[in-house]
């Protein structure tokens, strides 16, 4: 299915981790999106994290999303409370 899903012209997408009312209460503490550096970087947009995911790399490497990605990860890396709980 993940093959022929179509992302509407997005280079890629993942699968949603649950938060707000659908947060399975287990999860409190390991949420790192809900605090800190990523609260932050994120400015109250939804954060996605999934082991599945699809690439269109035609757009991918059209919209260069590789450099663009690479560059928000040298960022982060500089804060050593970014990446702390990855």
């Amino acid at each position: 299915e993940l093959y022929t899903m179509d992302l509407d012209g997005a280079p890629y997408a993942f699968t949603p981790f649950c938060s707000g009312d659908r947060a399975n209460p287990e999860t409190t503490g390991f949420r790192f999106w809900d605090g800190g550096f990523w609260k932050s970087h994120l400015r109250h947009l939804p954060y996605h994290i999934s082991a599945l995911f699809v690439v269109d790399l035609v757009e991918f490497r059209r919209l260069s999303v590789g450099d663009q990605l690479r560059q928000i990860y040298h960022g982060m890396a500089g804060d050593p409370n970014s990446l702390s709980n990855l």
